[in-house]
């Protein structure tokens, strides 16, 4: 019973922390520098979707989005490097499983390029109360700030 009540307390939480954002579309389009020869970004970098490095505009945004269960207390836990900032952070349940007790979703992070150099969104699937072990999901994208 304890345990069931910490996830709903987990859960509350969660949710009121995210309660008033709002998502936005993956038309991220921007252009690269001509001498580079780094993918540029175009709309949404998903989990399944992950480049190696991309090449973002300074002041231009690109959208990141990873699947998550937050019922599970497993989370997204993000590291940005100092070049980069978070605009938005949602969490978007499913819309086909939404009517569903512990259905997961999508988190989704727009990320905007503030100061120009090689930056990092580095994000581990945990909970945030376990220890790191190196076996937890990673996701890692590099982005090169023009």
């Amino acid at each position: 019973m304890k345990s069931a009540t910490f996830m709903l307390a987990l859960l509350v939480t969660g949710l009121l922390l995210t309660a008033g954002c709002t998502g936005q579309s993956g038309n991220n389009t921007t252009t690269a520098p001509a001498n580079s020869s780094l993918p540029v970004m175009t709309g949404t970098i998903t989990g399944e979707k992950n480049t190696t490095s991309i090449t973002l505009p300074a002041g231009t945004t690109t959208t990141i989005e990873l699947q998550e269960n937050p019922t599970t207390g497993y989370a997204w836990n993000v590291t940005l490097s100092s070049g980069l900032a978070i605009e938005n952070n949602t969490y978007i349940p499913d819309s086909t499983s939404a009517d569903r007790v512990g259905a997961g979703g999508t988190h989704q992070w727009v990320v905007r390029g503030v100061s120009a150099g090689e930056q990092t969104f580095s994000a581990v699937y945990k909970r945030p109360w376990e220890p790191v072990t190196g076996n937890e999901r990673q996701f890692t994208e590099f982005i090169t700030v023009t």
